[in-house]
């Protein structure tokens, strides 16, 4: 469990659902970072490039504490376990399905765009601005390389560092605002 997370948990520990309104939602668009501060804790809110979703995270990287705020947000392949290799292997057999053709006066709409981004096999993630590791932002797990800059460098102070998943917190919209719960549950793994 990260240091954030720790202090996050230990402050509202017993405490009943806790959603704080960190900004209006005009303070974000498509594909922008954006530092706050809420309760005292550094974030960033993260809008996906796409616009169809929001999401918050620690502005700290969990390698070195290094600020994310000017990190850089990329669309990286998911990566999956076991399980779904043995399903793609077995569905690549199959014929690919061929949708009907809409006729209408626009070629693509706004949801078919975000619907086709989803389906890439892509997911967003924010890239430390330091050694370059990649974070989900949906779950913040490491996507790639655990510090793989500088070349050498990186890995010499990726092996001292365990390889640790960004804390990530729940947002909603309400009404004009954006809302955050920062005694979000954490899932402690123990590997």
């Amino acid at each position: 469990m990260s240091a954030a997370q720790k202090l996050v948990s230990g402050v509202f520990e017993g405490k009943p659902e806790e959603w704080i309104v960190i900004a209006p939602k005009t303070r974000i668009a498509p594909g922008e970072i954006v530092a706050i501060t809420a309760a005292g804790i550094d974030l960033l809110l993260i809008a996906s490039k796409d616009g169809s979703a929001v999401h918050c995270v620690a502005n700290s990287c969990p390698h070195l504490g290094t600020p994310l705020e000017v990190g850089s947000l990329e669309r990286l392949p998911i990566e999956s376990g076991p399980q779904s290799s043995s399903a793609s292997s077995s569905s690549s057999s199959k014929t690919p399905e061929i949708l009907p053709v809409q006729k209408d006066s626009s070629f693509f709409k706004e949801n078919d765009i975000a619907s086709m981004l989803k389906q890439d096999g892509c997911e967003d993630c924010i890239v430390c601005p330091l050694h370059k590791t990649a974070f989900a932002l949906k779950s913040g797990e490491v996507r790639g390389e655990w510090c793989p800059y500088p070349p050498v460098i990186g890995k010499l102070t990726g092996a001292i560092k365990q390889q640790t998943n960004l804390p990530i917190f729940d947002v909603r919209t309400r009404g004009k605002n954006i809302e955050v719960r920062l005694n979000t549950p954490v899932e402690i793994k123990d590997d």
